[in-house]
């Protein structure tokens, strides 16, 4: 999740500001704008429970995919039982805090049946997540911020050698893509 979010927000910084589309993340990468701490932003995504969760990347992204609400009470549940586990040794925490006394309280239980419920419903937040903000902000934004960090390995020449010279250097990161595709891509970071 954590990735994923700070790649949408640098691939769409305006988006920040409720305007996704106001401010490119590639333009930033040409000219050389400062980098920007996303941080935050993370955390606020990815702490707490998670009704504040899903209004934090509401406030960011815009409306969300309705799956992702469908998921909300598997995965409150998940991180009650996480947090207990954590912090209560698998107690319930509030009872763990009382000083008074008491008698030990029975671990919480998890079935397998729960078990594999719980991590279909992860499964599909994380699978409805990524889809939703690599379809609508990140997009080829990796690629770009690849071609920003080799542009001095491909400038100079004509399109045909920095389209080889591109092709090559992000070939040998095992995922390579096709010269059409690059051709596109120089063509779009030339024209920015």
């Amino acid at each position: 999740m954590v990735g994923v979010i700070d790649l949408a927000i640098r691939s769409a910084p305006a988006s920040l500001f409720g305007t996704k589309h106001a401010l490119d993340g590639s333009v930033l990468l040409k000219y050389g704008a400062p980098t920007f701490d996303t941080k935050d932003y993370i955390i606020s995504c990815t702490k707490g429970d998670w009704s504040k969760r899903l209004e934090a990347l509401e406030k960011i992204f815009g409306p969300l995919p309705l799956e992702l609400r469908h998921q909300h009470a598997s995965l409150e549940r998940l991180r009650k039982l996480r947090n207990n586990v954590g912090h209560a040794f698998g107690r319930n925490i509030e009872n763990a805090q009382y000083h008074g006394l008491r008698e030990l309280q029975p671990m919480e239980r998890l079935s397998q049946k729960s078990l594999y419920s719980t991590m279909r419903a992860c499964r599909k937040f994380a699978k409805v997540l990524d889809d939703f903000l690599l379809n609508e902000y990140v997009g080829d934004f990796e690629v770009i911020r690849f071609l920003s960090a080799h542009h001095n390995d491909v400038t100079g020449g004509t399109l045909g050698e920095r389209v080889m010279a591109l092709k090559k250097a992000i070939g040998a990161t095992g995922q390579p893509r096709g010269k059409v595709y690059l051709k596109g891509l120089l063509t779009y970071w030339d024209s920015l």
